[in-house]
């Protein structure tokens, strides 16, 4: 793909006729167009939507395709200064930006706005309506990571964790499921592989659930990777939804018996929780304990808060008696403290009573500042992340005042927060606003008065990779640093390791069925 660009330096302000562009990019191949007729009152249809956004310092070049019949196209990015980027489309109508001159325009703007002009050619060339990008120096977390999965329900196949970098348009598998194909071939597919997650605080520490032959839990912990039999004691589950802690080697995991329905009479698939409760890891000392053990209450999606001291999670007094019931379930957000060094629990404290409004909350992502509280909210269920009118809200954690977050928030699409970048001031959201079923991250700013901006997708060196993309980003998070891991470790921890149960700290008092040794489903 062949792509002609130019910066320039000029001492003309953007305001100032497009003629004084041209005349300086004349003689270096690409031109802002002559005599182009101005329809500032059409805008440009571009796909990424990256039309006015606010951007962080070190994100990578945001390509995009203007999407109309004329496939001739050129943009011109201008700086206040007047330091200009000049591209020419290819022959599909994809803007790609060279990374040097991004580079060099972003951190030469900082907290300015850049302003992008788009010119289309039929027969003469068009200008159409212009758009900005605010650069923030608030820089973003340089990585993402995801499960990328296919939309099946009952099978899959090959799985690939994926670790895309957000400075430079690169990606990595970190892990995958492709080397490891029991034989026979089960009717659910290849193994399981999901929820890769990392303690941002530099240490590169970092785990996801394998879920196959000598699998488990495999942790990364000052750079040794092992993998652990995280279901111990009388644990009905192996562990599912994990969070870190800031600072110390502890992951607040949930336990989840999962089930899935298929409504007659809705479009929408149920991931329904039979039973869950809440369990603590202590890397360290190898050691499972429970943080909530309840017969008549379902506790899921932990998270510390930023100082450690306490962990947010959802938790549901309806327990599901009947499949058929699914919609009675509603979940609040609740808050239990912790002291580290007793390895202690408070007592549950309600925080948000979504319940007594009929909804359902879950995932609740507390602002490193410990400002703000998001959490989505749905009209029912255990994991509401697939239906159509699941928002983000947000809590003032001093007022308690709840409100939806509108500025990222879209209709007949699902969207909730899967995390805050390390400096807090960015917002990670998992969003199917495109076609209502593949989830794609979308970042949004975060201001001081608690407002946000308009959200952005995650650019690719290929403008089209995500509306090509026959598969979704599941449980995506920012990493600060790049994972570790990669599939030939797996492979090899998979093939060299005698997989052990972690130590269980606590009594078992949910009864055996001594025929079978498995748990009484309560």
């Amino acid at each position: 793909m062949a792509l002609k660009y130019i910066v320039g330096n000029q001492i003309v302000k953007h305001f100032l006729a497009v003629t004084v562009f041209t005349l300086l990019f004349a003689a270096c191949g690409v031109e802002v167009p002559q005599n182009a007729v101005n329809c500032d009152s059409v805008e440009v249809d571009i796909y990424p939507d990256y039309r006015d956004v606010a951007i962080p310092c070190n994100i990578a070049p945001l390509n995009f395709m203007v999407n109309c019949e004329e496939k001739d196209c050129r943009v011109c990015v201008t700086a206040p200064s007047g330091a200009s980027i000049v591209v020419e489309s290819d022959n599909d109508g994809k803007i790609i930006f060279p990374m040097k001159s991004w580079k060099k325009m972003l951190s030469e703007n900082l907290d300015t706005t850049l302003c992008v002009d788009v010119y289309v050619k039929e027969k003469e060339w068009t200008h159409l309506k212009p758009f900005s990008w605010s650069v923030k120096s608030d820089s973003i977390d340089p990585y993402l990571t995801c499960r990328l999965i296919e939309p099946s329900y009952r099978g899959h196949g090959v799985l690939d964790l994926v670790a895309f970098n957000m400075e430079n348009n690169t990606s990595k598998v970190i892990a995958s499921n492709k080397k490891v194909r029991p034989e026979p071939l089960p009717v659910d597919g290849y193994s399981c592989l999901n929820c890769h997650a990392t303690q941002k605080n530099g240490s590169g520490n970092s785990s996801f659930c394998f879920r196959g032959k000598n699998g488990g839990l495999v942790v990364t912990y000052q750079g040794v990777s092992r993998i652990v039999n995280t279901k111990v004691g009388d644990m009905y589950a192996a562990t599912t939804y994990e969070s870190w802690h800031p600072t110390l080697p502890f992951i607040a995991f949930s336990i989840n018996a999962v089930g899935q329905a298929y409504p007659v009479v809705d479009v929408k698939t149920e991931v329904i929780d039979r039973m869950s409760d809440l369990v603590l890891y202590d890397i360290e000392k190898d050691e499972m304990s429970y943080i909530q053990k309840s017969k008549n209450r379902m506790e899921t999606f932990p998270c510390w808060a930023p100082d450690g001291k306490s962990l947010y999670y959802a938790a549901t007094d309806s327990v599901l008696g009947h499949v058929s019931r699914h919609k009675n379930l509603k979940y609040d957000i609740y808050r239990i403290s912790f002291d580290a060094d007793s390895l202690k629990w408070g007592e549950p404290e309600r925080i948000i009573p979504m319940s007594q409004l009929g909804l359902t909350a879950h995932y609740p992502q507390p602002s490193p500042d410990g400002k703000w509280l998001l959490f989505m909210v749905a009209q029912y269920g255990s994991s509401p992340y697939r239906h159509a009118e699941c928002d983000v809200y947000k809590m003032n954690l001093a007022t308690k005042e709840v409100s939806p977050v509108r500025e990222v928030n879209v209709p007949y699409a699902s969207d909730y927060c899967r995390g805050w970048s390390a400096n807090g001031r960015w917002i990670l959201i998992s969003s199917r606003r495109d076609d209502g079923d593949y989830a794609r991250p979308y970042f949004s700013y975060y201001k001081e008065d608690g407002s946000f901006t308009k959200p952005f997708q995650m650019p690719h060196e290929d403008p089209a990779y995500d509306k090509e993309l026959m598969m979704g980003y599941n449980c995506p998070q920012m990493a600060d640093v790049e994972p570790v891991m990669t599939p030939e470790k797996l492979y090899h921890l998979l093939d060299t390791s005698h997989v052990q149960p972690a130590h269980y700290r606590g009594t078992m008092d949910i009864p055996v069925d001594g025929n079978t040794g498995a748990s009484v489903i309560r």
